[in-house]
């Protein structure tokens, strides 16, 4: 059996790297299929922005969230009075009666 390296998966009989831009990841080796980044979470860069795909993904951060199976995650707009003051949302809050401020990580005035 072949044993592929942490960021790959077995596909006949061969190492496939996870696809990091359908938000796929794998931390260990010698496993046979990726992993999906699950809500809330984004996968990890490299010091060149690439999407590392042989690590944990981390949380989302504040104002920002991911509906998960994707790699990176995105930001809540205030102008649609969206706001999310915790890290790891799998969604924006709305901030209905007032105003978003603090970019995007708190509603004033409710």
């Amino acid at each position: 059996p072949v044993i592929c390296a942490a960021g790959t998966e077995s596909s006949n009989y061969q190492c496939v790297s996870c696809n990091a831009e359908a938000g796929y990841y794998q931390p260990s080796e010698g496993q046979s299929f990726c992993l999906t980044v699950k809500p809330g979470y984004e996968l990890q860069k490299d010091s060149d922005g690439n999407y590392r795909v042989d690590v944990e993904p981390v949380r989302c951060a504040t104002a920002h969230y991911s509906l998960g199976s994707a790699p990176a995650c995105s930001v809540c707009d205030p102008a649609k009075k969206e706001y999310q003051n915790d890290r790891g949302a799998a969604y924006c809050k709305i901030c209905a009666k007032g105003t978003v401020e603090k970019e995007g990580t708190e509603c004033k005035g409710i």
